[in-house]
């Protein structure tokens, strides 16, 4: 079956089965990840200690703030236009492959070459920052997995990825028993970047036609990246206020304190796939349905919200109540900072998730500049709420300013009058009940 007749299928099978079914492959490959995952992550981080532990977090955050180029703002564009226009499919995985290899590429030499200049003495961090934006390079073919989104199949892609992640996870287990080196484990997981690439093509390759057949668009080009454009200022905003607290501890209070820091909101986010997964499956379904009935569009965009909401805050409240005894239970005496910073830490999970629900809803409505917008004034808030709390309240500071800044960029979308719907159905969100009953929308 070709690539055109997979797509076209999704007209004509049950929907809310595919969802249901997609996002359950896509939350057991998250579960799986979040049970080994962490197990592998919480021995490193007793192996090295805090300041080696923070040193290499460090690193990673600075590759981290090029990351949106590396993207080009593409990632929700491509299931967008995969799902709108699936005789197309060819040119736009083909356009999109080449334009964020090429992304890709200038982003490495471009961080590599800023932390050369900023820190010309630290050849390991060097090495460290190098080998992690080297990862962007293969999450070009995460293309692959835009596809399987929007094909409401991310089985695929699970299995393929998850193949990689274990077989590294047993290849990093070994390197803790051979007492291996900093730069060994920054490798590793360069290695797993790279598996994961291969694994993906060759999922394709069974289930898909052949990558031969896709071709570069230079008109389509140019216009994703006129699309994409709002979205790559919009993730650098994001990145920068998702990473320049940890960057900022660790300028000002050292490499330690980046590693306690580290540790805290590891456990706070790692949770995140849950929405992140949500928001993914059902984002063809939503463009959809806003074809067919805008009314019915802008009902289930409000439970949406809701739901997203209410599951934030049931996690928040529970790892409130057993935050320190998490620190201590997997991180042991030596990250004992780690737990004031992780109970709060947590709250900011609230807006993340409401920022995942609405982004996509603005991206379907042709209004992804306002994600660019509200995303820059959460950057700059967070960056001064930073210079603000940190000398005096160190990682507790960061962790405050934070949840401030997240909670002020996504309910800034009210002060666009395109963007007063949005707020509105984002403060209706907190009351909780009425996903019990028919929501009403005016």
């Amino acid at each position: 079956m070709h690539l055109l007749e997979k797509l076209t299928e999704l007209r004509r099978r049950p929907l809310f089965s595919k969802v249901l079914v997609n996002t359950g492959w896509m939350i057991a490959d998250k579960v799986l990840r979040l049970g080994v995952g962490l197990l592998v992550t919480v021995k490193i981080a007793r192996y090295l200690g805090p300041e080696q532990f923070g040193k290499w977090n460090y690193a990673i955050a600075f590759a981290t703030l090029f990351g949106s180029f590396a993207t080009l703002g593409l990632d929700t564009i491509i299931v967008r236009d995969l799902v709108r226009t699936p005789a197309k499919v060819n040119q736009i995985l083909g356009t999109a492959f080449a334009l964020k290899l090429i992304a890709a590429l200038t982003a490495v030499l471009i961080v590599t070459l800023s932390i050369a200049v900023l820190k010309p003495n630290d050849i390991e961090l060097i090495l460290l920052v190098m080998l992690s934006a080297t990862a962007f390079i293969f999450q070009a073919t995460n293309i692959v997995d835009f596809y399987f989104q929007a094909s409401i199949k991310s089985k695929y892609s699970v299995l393929a990825q998850n193949a990689a992640f274990l077989i590294m996870a047993v290849i990093k287990l070994t390197l803790l028993i051979n007492h291996a080196t900093l730069i060994q484990f920054a490798i590793a997981t360069l290695a797993e970047a790279a598996l994961t690439a291969i694994f993906m093509l060759w999922a394709f390759f069974l289930k898909g036609d052949p990558i031969r057949q896709w071709s570069f668009d230079r008109v389509y080009a140019f216009q994703i990246l006129k699309d994409g454009s709002p979205q790559i200022l919009a993730g650098l905003a994001v990145t920068v206020y998702y990473k320049i607290g940890l960057i900022m501890i660790g300028e000002i209070l050292g490499d330690k304190a980046v590693g306690i820091y580290s540790a805290a909101t590891r456990i706070s986010e790692v949770w995140y796939f849950v929405p992140m997964s949500i928001a993914a499956s059902v984002f063809p379904i939503f463009v959809k349905k806003r074809e067919y009935s805008e009314k019915d569009y802008l009902v289930d965009t409000q439970k949406f919200y809701t739901i997203m909401f209410l599951l934030a805050f049931v996690v928040a409240l529970i790892t409130t109540a057993i935050g320190p005894s998490i620190i201590n239970l997997l991180y042991g005496s030596r990250y004992e900072g780690a737990a004031s910073i992780l109970v709060l830490h947590i709250w900011a999970g609230l807006f993340v998730c409401l920022g995942l629900a609405s982004g996509s809803t603005l991206t379907i409505q042709g209004l992804q500049k306002y994600n660019f917008y509200r995303t820059l004034i959460g950057c700059v808030s967070n960056v001064a709420l930073n210079f603000l709390l940190i000398p005096s309240y160190g990682g507790v500071g960061a962790a405050a300013a934070t949840v401030l800044s997240y909670g002020i960029s996504i309910f800034s979308i009210g002060l666009f009058p395109a963007g007063r719907e949005t707020f509105l159905m984002l403060v209706k969100s907190f009351n909780i009940f009425s996903v019990l009953v028919p929501a009403r929308v005016s």
